[in-house]
């Protein structure tokens, strides 16, 4: 990465200083908006960061057990709150240690030690790691000490609970300052049981080992959530947290506890966050075309934004591996929209979060991964693209679908929670008249809404929701012609769904959208729904819902005079900023999806393709794919 330099600092300084709310801001990339984010300290001139840090160890010690060993920490429990087991079998702390050094770790309740833990640091490295910490949930407070050559470290106020790392770019990163309903939100936020660590901004050449120092920010380590403590942090995790915490409760019935780390930035890539064996493996896999050897390197990041290739990875990242994580929640992808396709992000998703599971040392069932799919934005038409490579990663299981591989290859244990509804104007516009008037921002404000969806996909990975609990919007089970008469009747296209999903259905307005599902011909406004006819040309169309709880599609205004045997995709909320959306009586949106008709999936998630010309671009065309 080439360096930063302070005229760059200060640059950014001058743009964002008049938006300053309770934190400085990050500035996204082609968008006039600010978000406030964690201090970021001086650059120097080598593009390092230098700060005021919080270590967990002497910095000049060779004895450092991982930077996430300190007061009031949460280790992952080896049971859920009911009862039932995790896919971890226990907790795990590392660090290093003189090499060959012996550590010893106690865990103590109650002033009685508990267990006694050894490990052998190893010979070269001095890396050392303690498995085998087991503790029920809501279990504490503990006091833990290790020691290693005549040191000691000591942690109290420690509990096993749900640890969830939560990672990504700005609308992850977003605080409590700038979204909706912000100061009832803070004020209710006295919840001790509710662990917070924010790791601050930093970027490394190499991966720091997991002993490294990692610089904490607002918040001094381990912070117990409190009105004070939480208007600083990452909304979208507090509030996930919290809307978990209040639909499942311990055995004891009192709210159980959670470990929140927060390590993101804004305006920043996805190869940021990928290590470099990682981005290797997308050089090849990601960015090849068919009979062409994969290019030298994958598309350079921006000059001046935080974080070159595998930067933030090394810095932010790197050094938490090994401690164990019940989830990772992950929202990011705004900075890869203008020169991602569908297939080139969806594939480095899935490269990424593979690698970091394997980083982790933790199996796919054991390590669960819920994102926030792209919100509505106007970024050069081609939002919608990322949305579907987000969509394209779930497992087939789930009732979803790849809408741009012939091949699908799933993450795993995955999940995604739709935002594109949420269209919120920049802070200072309120006023604006709904659409059309302004563009969303592209931070959606109702972080309440986005936790709610995250938290509820989240449940239903772990398999803690209520049998008949809707979890997800309504989905498509199979897409059928309709054929239509010359000059009379238009071809049309009927969507069957998914009964467990798509209870309720109606197309109503986004969130600020009140006038923006107008489904007339003369309509200004985009289509909810559109139809590809036989020269790859999407068409408007208009949806109506049946009784049959069936969904009809007919094409608008001027296609329905052409022929009878044209109609070959349709497709839904494939606009940078969708205004009209399908929502089930869980007020829960469908995902956007573009589909070739007709289309089938089987329950067990197997899609079948009727033959269709192929026409270049769009569904259409694609016959086969395998879940």
């Amino acid at each position: 990465m080439g360096p930063r330099t302070l005229s760059h600092a200060a640059l950014k300084l001058a743009i964002v200083l008049p938006l300053l709310l309770i934190r400085p801001s990050s500035l996204v990339r082609g968008i006039a908006s600010a978000v406030p984010t964690r201090p970021t300290g001086n650059f120097t001139a080598t593009g390092n960061i230098n700060r005021d840090v919080n270590y967990s160890s002497p910095s000049n010690s060779s004895f450092r057990p991982t930077a996430l060993f300190g007061d009031h920490m949460v280790l992952q429990a080896t049971e859920q709150a009911d009862a039932s087991t995790v896919g971890s079998a226990s907790a795990h702390l590392s660090g290093l240690a003189a090499p060959g050094a012996a550590v010893t770790l106690e865990v103590a309740l109650g002033g009685k030690t508990e267990t006694t833990l050894r490990a052998t640091a190893d010979k070269i490295s001095g890396r050392w790691d303690i498995g085998g910490i087991k503790g029920a949930m809501n279990q504490g407070p503990f006091v833990l000490t290790l020691r290693s050559t005549g040191e000691t470290r000591v942690a109290t106020d420690v509990w096993f609970g749900t640890v969830i790392m939560c990672t990504g770019q700005s609308n992850m990163e977003l605080s409590f300052s700038s979204i909706y309903n912000n100061v009832s939100l803070i004020n209710s936020a006295t919840t001790p049981e509710i662990r917070l660590l924010q790791v601050a901004l930093r970027d490394a050449d190499a991966p720091l080992p997991v002993g490294s120092p990692v610089p904490t920010s607002t918040l001094s380590g381990w912070t117990p959530a409190s009105p004070h403590t939480v208007r600083s942090f990452s909304a979208i995790c507090y509030l996930t947290a919290r809307e978990i915490s209040e639909r499942v409760k311990c055995k004891s019935g009192l709210p159980c506890h959670f470990g929140l780390i927060e390590t993101c930035e804004g305006a920043t890539d996805i190869q940021s966050w990928m290590s470099a064996e990682a981005r290797e493996q997308a050089r090849t896999s990601c960015w090849a075309m068919p009979g062409q050897p994969p290019p030298a390197a994958l598309p350079p990041i921006v000059i001046g934004k935080h974080g070159g290739p595998s930067q933030l990875y090394n810095a932010m990242i790197a050094p938490l591996a090994g401690y164990t994580l019940a989830a990772i929640l992950w929202d990011q992808g705004e900075d890869n929209v203008p020169y991602c396709s569908t297939h080139q992000y969806d594939c480095l998703y899935k490269t990424m979060m593979t690698d970091w599971r394997a980083k982790w040392n933790q199996s796919a069932s054991s390590l669960p991964v819920t994102s926030v799919q792209l919100g509505g934005f106007i970024r050069e038409s081609k939002v919608a693209n990322i949305r579907l490579a987000q969509s394209d990663s779930l497992p087939a299981a789930l009732g979803f679908w790849s809408n741009h591989s012939t091949t699908r290859i799933a993450l795993p244990n995955s999940a995604l929670a739709a935002s594109y509804d949420l269209c919120s104007p920049q802070p200072g516009t309120e006023a604006t008249p709904g659409r059309p008037g302004y563009s969303c921002w592209v931070h959606a404000r109702n972080k309440s809404e986005v936790s709610r969806r995250v938290a509820l996909q989240h449940l239903q990975l772990m398999g803690q929701l209520p049998p008949h609990q809707q979890w997800s919007g309504p989905v498509v089970l199979s897409a059928t012609k309709n054929p239509g008469t010359p000059g009379k009747l238009s071809p049309s296209v009927t969507l069957h769904m998914d009964p467990s999903y798509s209870k309720g259905l109606v197309l109503a307005p986004g969130q600020g959208c009140e006038r923006c599902c107008n489904q007339s011909a003369s309509s200004s406004q985009p289509a909810p729904f559109q139809v590809q006819n036989d020269r790859g040309v999407w068409l408007a169309a208009i949806g109506s819902m049946q009784p049959d709880g069936t969904v009809l599609v007919l094409p608008a205004g001027h296609a329905r005079t052409v022929g009878h045997d044209w109609l070959f995709g349709v497709r839904f909320a494939m606009l940078d900023e969708p205004q009209c959306v399908l929502y089930n009586s869980a007020s829960l949106p469908a995902l956007p999806f573009e589909l070739p008709v007709p289309w089938t999936r089987s329950r067990a998630g197997r899609v079948t393709l009727a033959a269709t010309p192929s026409m270049g671009g769009g569904a259409a065309g694609r016959n086969t794919e395998s879940a």
